[in-house]
């Protein structure tokens, strides 16, 4: 009605308040219900799906899954406030220009151009590969986390196979048996930090 106020949808709403009590007992239900499920799954195939759908269930982004450091974490939860000033060094804007500019192209072009530049101007320190991805993340707060993956690209060795020392898809060892480092990885970018950047 025109002219009549409330603080709260749900204060003078009984009816949304049997709603929110009924989505209560429903998502406890369903969890109940996975729950069993998962006690009573006989397949391999199923107990894995089954752990999937209760470590998604329960994500957060303090997870031993989520692999987000402090340092992010802190950052995600304190964006910045004020306009980044990204033009008091020239060598470092020249740098980010041209990172930005070979972004879709190998390491090495970055390295070649750099190169080239400090030929023709050696007083200029234009950073590293390395320096001017490091200056990116800290400016964005977008760092990619990395996985240990299986070196067919069967799978990615989180979740219920985190501790898996083979793919149990085709057998092959994660780890190099010389140098012990894993022999792939998957980098992903979370989805937070992208938002917040943009």
């Amino acid at each position: 009605m025109l002219g009549t106020t409330s603080s709260h949808p749900m204060e003078h709403n009984p009816g949304a308040e049997a709603g929110q009590s009924l989505h209560t007992t429903t998502e406890a239900a369903w969890s109940s219900y996975i729950s069993e499920l998962s006690d009573e799954a006989k397949l391999d195939s199923m107990k894995t799906a089954m752990s999937f759908i209760e470590a998604i269930k329960t994500a957060s982004l303090y997870d031993e899954w989520s692999k987000l450091d402090q340092d992010t974490l802190y950052k995600l939860r304190n964006p910045p406030t004020t306009p980044v000033n990204i033009n008091d060094n020239p060598s470092w804007r020249l740098g980010l220009d041209l990172y930005l500019s070979v972004s879709n192209v190998a390491q090495e072009t970055y390295t070649s151009v750099r190169k080239a530049i400090l030929r023709r101007y050696p007083d200029d320190e234009i950073p590293s590969y390395n320096e001017i991805k490091s200056y990116v993340a800290e400016l964005s707060g977008v760092h990619s986390i990395e996985h240990d993956m299986c070196i067919n690209s069967c799978l990615a060795y989180t979740g219920p196979y985190k501790d898996l020392q083979t793919c149990p898809e085709c057998g092959e060892c994660r780890f190099d048996p010389f140098s012990k480092k894993p022999r792939q990885q998957l980098h992903t970018i979370p989805l937070g930090p992208q938002l917040q950047a943009i």
